[in-house]
């Protein structure tokens, strides 16, 4: 399943991991997302450090 929409909030379900690896979670991310701003043409990378 692919995510078609614009806003951020991909839900955790939609993420491709093994049980034991854990996650940051929906809204979490979606708050991060938010605050970071990005204008068109911007991309984040979030990188675990657990």
């Amino acid at each position: 399943m692919l995510w078609d929409k614009c806003t951020p909030g991909i839900p955790d379900d939609l993420f491709e991991r093994t049980e034991e690896v854990p996650i940051t979670k929906e809204d979490i991310r979606a708050i991060a997302i938010s605050k970071l701003r990005l204008k068109e043409g911007n991309s984040a990378i979030d990188i675990g450090c657990g």
